[in-house]
């Protein structure tokens, strides 16, 4: 119930402002002090998942973000350690269709917080 509702604030709140795309970027958020829940994992030599986790919101339970072209980033980071992360959120009907998360975070900065 409570992944329910995150899709519904999410929808609400940042599907309101769309359409997305030039003289409308879409909104960066900040996410201060949520901890790596395992090292990152690069793909493809270059992509990065993350999994984060925030023990202080969403009972610790965590959450997956993607990074494009991040590889190079990511030396310093590993599981256990608290960073501050700038993201988008973008709809995700790949993933939708095989019964993840409408939605997915795309990190555009982070550093250790």
């Amino acid at each position: 119930q409570m992944e329910e509702e995150g899709h519904k604030i999410i929808k609400l709140n940042i599907g309101n402002l769309a359409p997305f795309g030039f003289g409308n970027s879409a909104p960066l958020l900040v996410v201060r002090g949520v901890e790596l829940a395992a090292d990152p994992e690069i793909k493809n030599e270059k992509h990065v998942f993350f999994r984060f986790r925030d023990t202080l919101r969403n009972n610790g339970r965590p959450f997956r973000a993607k990074a494009w072209n991040f590889a190079e980033r990511v030396k310093e980071l590993t599981g256990g350690a608290r960073v501050d992360v700038a993201m988008q959120i973008e709809e995700d009907a790949y993933s939708a269709a095989r019964g993840y998360d409408p939605w997915q975070a795309i990190v555009k900065d982070i550093r250790l917080a």
